[in-house]
């Protein structure tokens, strides 16, 4: 997670993210302990010498108060950071797979023209040329499908998406998405030779599903509109 963290979450300061994981929740408990410790000390917007000056007698509850609304606070910081982690992560998804798909797409349209001219080795040797960055966007867009989660991608079902399934059950039984689907292969050629239709529809349908995630979540269009 730390790693994940410090690669799509660069504005959160880099000491912090540093610290060990017990530090870093022990400083957010005690941030937020703090925090309800001053609003539940009477008096407590008045100082810290005026709030310590009418503990008395009501430290224990005070404590205790504080205590609960701390504890509170950090389940609420951490459910929201993992949310916000979570919507970072998609926006990174959403915005790789649009060069994965452009890359996918140019390859699958050369391979074409390869067939065209009786699979020449000129032609093999453009479409090879795109290989490094097929790869390379590949491994970065599994990573985060894997912490993602594929669910999460699917706002509701598609049903190109299901159509393609029923049509194919042999090949995409196993997959939830087309973006897992088209993330399956390693070798690029022998992927495109053999599954090359159901890639193109995947990719086409593969639009859907990023649609309604801008849906879902509304500053992911504009966030991908100024990418």
């Amino acid at each position: 997670m730390r790693d994940l963290f410090e690669k799509y979450l660069p504005e959160i300061p880099s000491f912090v993210l540093r610290l060990p994981l017990r530090a870093r929740a022990a400083l957010m408990i005690a941030a937020a302990g703090a925090a309800a410790l001053w609003v539940a000390i009477p008096g407590g917007k008045g100082g810290v010498l005026a709030a310590l000056g009418r503990l008395g007698s009501t430290l224990p509850f005070d404590l205790a108060v504080a205590w609960v609304l701390g504890i509170l606070s950090a389940v609420l910081l951490s459910r929201f950071g993992r949310s916000y982690l979570k919507q970072r992560l998609i926006y990174a998804f959403c915005r790789l797979w649009l060069e994965y798909r452009e890359v996918l797409t140019l390859m699958i349209e050369k391979y074409d023209v390869h067939r065209l001219k009786d699979y020449d080795l000129a032609s093999l040797q453009d479409i090879l040329s795109h290989a490094g960055q097929y790869h390379s966007l590949r491994g970065r867009l599994r990573h985060l499908l894997y912490h993602i989660g594929e669910e999460r991608l699917r706002v509701i079902p598609i049903k190109q998406w299901q159509d393609l399934v029923r049509e194919n059950p042999h090949l995409l039984d196993y997959f939830l998405t087309p973006f897992s689907f088209l993330l399956n292969f390693r070798p690029p050629i022998y992927f495109i030779h053999n599954f090359g239709d159901q890639a193109w529809a995947a990719l086409a349908i593969s639009d859907e599903y990023i649609e309604y995630l801008t849906y879902k979540h509304g500053r992911l269009r504009s966030k991908l509109e100024a990418a």
